[in-house]
């Protein structure tokens, strides 16, 4: 899920230092992933998580594209914020649709291992000997609270990174699908 997240950068200096005029780019996945997880539990609340949830709804995605504006990036950049706070059991968001947001974090970072070592699992039946070694290696490996929590940390600081990377130069995130 997700092809890339971009910002361009502000070069008024030509050769740009910059590949291909970005200054930031990642692999927006997990950061789609918590946007739906948290439009679903907090939609019944008007203008809470509003760019949270935009970003994890594919309808929203025109052509699979989708602009954040630099004013978005701001109300994105808080929005973060507010939800680092209730993950760590502070600020005045209600504590059921915060446990409902973790637990659903915890079971989708325990399908997706689940799905990788599947994956692995038929790679090597069709053949692909060399996987075996990286399939060895993954099979100890469990979700636990803690890594989850730091699956999660790690997504809420890529809508940081992607936030004022847009705020620095004022051009708009775009997320691709």
């Amino acid at each position: 899920m997700g092809k890339w997240a971009q910002v361009r950068c502000a070069c008024e200096s030509r050769p740009c230092p910059h590949p291909e005029g970005i200054l930031y780019q990642i692999w927006p996945g997990p950061v789609i992933s918590l946007g739906a997880l948290v439009g679903g539990i907090f939609k019944d609340t008007p203008n809470l998580f509003e760019v949270y949830a935009l970003i994890g709804d594919w309808r929203n995605h025109e052509d699979e594209e989708l602009r954040l504006s630099v004013e978005r990036a701001s109300l994105w950049q808080m929005e973060s914020e507010e939800l680092r706070r209730a993950i760590r059991g502070e600020g005045n968001l209600p504590f059921q649709q915060v446990k409902k947001l973790w637990l659903l974090w915890l079971q989708r970072q325990e399908g997706l291992l689940v799905s990788i070592k599947d994956n692995f699992r038929r790679a090597e039946e069709a053949g692909m000997g060399r996987l075996v070694q990286l399939r060895a290696g993954l099979e100890e490996e469990v979700v636990t609270p803690e890594s989850a929590a730091r699956e999660l940390e790690k997504a809420i600081d890529t809508a940081d990174e992607l936030c004022r990377a847009s705020l620095q130069t004022g051009n708009p995130i775009e997320l691709y699908w």
